[in-house]
């Protein structure tokens, strides 16, 4: 194994697999031959591993490397942006400098340095199996079986352990992690400029909030419409899965490298560990078919976006609500202050997280409502409404309608606060999974299948 520290520190260049160049088959460094040297030499031999990584070598690398950035390094990279921003807070409220008035607005940035420093720079100790590190790629010999599928190491792992497998295979799309580190950076861009321009929040300042946050959540229910979609087809493919319709790079030239000589074929080392390890072809693929699909489907429309990954791509929303606190003086300071602590959980860890479930849930029911650009287009649109709708529809409930009743804003969001903590864990705990297809695979890989929720 290799140490993820190492693996992160070089950028995208220390993900990149060996390039088949245009004379096919050809297998050059993913980085010098120095580099590969260093990250080999550091490997060792363990009789456990950590973690095992299997990806595509086609992924583009920047992908790869911000998705593993933000699985890894998220958690420490939002617990250093958060103490940052206490720093800053609590130095302001504590000395309360006069020439230092600026720091009531620094927060935000001091949190944002803080998240994005850790997230680059944290080196976790946890050793990983990443074969171009710790398989010698000098070696035809020792690199020949793990030029492998992707499909394969997932029924290989699956197979292997008894019990409680799923639950140690993590299946991310790629665009997970860049897809919260920008919603992160887009909501702590959003908060510096509106704390910069110091406008009241109505009207003015829900203006601005929806004029610049309206894009970046466009394309977010864009992609999260995409990736609803993708589900479906995943499902079809592995379920039509056959071991003759897999195909292999080194078959298609021929298996002569571009030196001329001849190269093992990846297929016939595959074909002999299916063998070895599930009895025959047929029992992998029936495998593959049912309990490789499910677990997948299983993933990934329901983990790819968990209530921990929404939680720790909008950290900003404390350190907006830290900013706020150093806003007031007087004697309803601490009035103030203790109903800001009471809405922090209230829409961080309630009210967002449960308008983005349903917003995934609605993805997932219309995921094949429109086969058309325009279509896919006007339902992104539709569903970023609905957002915006439970957004305000809430909004108007704690300061409108339960002030009315109970007299009191304070008493509004305890209430509140109360209800959505039960209503939260019901949403993520204890609705049906999603991705529960079912798919009958055909009796010959030609057939079609049916998806149906």
């Amino acid at each position: 194994m290799v140490p993820l520290g190492l693996l992160l520190s070089g950028g995208p260049e220390y993900l990149r697999y060996p390039q088949r160049g245009p004379e096919c088959c050809d297998y050059g460094f993913w980085a010098t031959k120095e580099d590969y040297d260093k990250l080999h030499g550091l490997s060792e031999t363990t009789a456990q591993i950590h973690e095992f990584w299997s990806h595509s070598w086609q992924t583009k690398l920047w992908l790869k490397y911000l998705c593993v950035l933000f699985l890894n390094n998220g958690l420490p990279a939002f617990i250093v942006g958060s103490l940052m921003a206490m720093v800053v807070f609590t130095i302001y409220a504590t000395l309360y400098w006069p020439k230092i008035r600026v720091l009531r607005r620094l927060c935000v940035p001091a949190g944002a340095l803080g998240y994005y420093l850790a997230l680059v720079l944290w080196r976790r100790r946890k050793r990983v199996f990443l074969d171009i590190a710790c398989v010698n790629q000098s070696d035809d010999t020792l690199k020949a079986p793990v030029h492998r599928w992707c499909v394969f190491e997932i029924a290989a792992f699956l197979h292997c352990q008894a019990t409680d497998a799923e639950k140690s295979l993590v299946i991310c799309p790629i665009f997970t992690g860049p897809v919260l580190l920008i919603g992160n950076l887009g909501l702590s861009i959003l908060a510096i400029i509106f704390m910069a321009i110091d406008v009241p929040l109505w009207p003015w300042g829900v203006v601005l909030i929806s004029a610049l946050a309206t894009p970046c959540l466009f394309l977010m229910a864009y992609l999260l419409l995409l990736h609803c979609r993708s589900i479906d087809i995943m499902q079809r493919q592995v379920a039509h899965f056959t071991i003759e319709d897999a195909k292999s790079h080194c078959c298609t030239c021929g298996h002569i490298g571009a030196d001329g000589e001849r190269i093992i074929c990846d297929r016939s080392v595959i074909l002999r560990c299916i063998s070895t390890w599930f009895g025959s072809p047929e029992q992998f693929e029936s495998i593959v078919r049912t309990r490789v699909r499910r677990a997948m489907a299983h993933q990934l429309a329901n983990n790819a976006f968990s209530y921990w990954r929404v939680v720790q791509a909008t950290c900003p929303i404390p350190w907006i609500f830290i900013d706020f606190l150093l806003q007031w003086k007087g004697r309803r300071a601490k009035i103030a202050r203790f109903y800001m602590f009471v809405k922090l959980p209230l829409y961080w860890l309630l009210v967002l997280p449960s308008i983005v479930q349903v917003a995934l849930r609605l993805a997932y029911r219309s995921r094949q409502a429109s086969k058309s650009t325009r279509g896919h287009i006007l339902l992104s649109m539709a569903l970023l409404v609905l957002a915006a709708l439970m957004f305000a529809m809430f909004f108007a409930i704690e300061h409108v309608l339960l002030p009315e009743l109970l007299g009191d804003e304070i008493y509004s969001a305890l209430t509140l606060l109360g209800i959505m903590g039960v209503v939260t864990p019901l949403l993520w705990c204890c609705l049906p999974m999603m991705g529960t297809a079912t798919i009958d695979p055909p009796e010959d890989a030609g057939g079609s299948a049916d998806v149906a929720d």
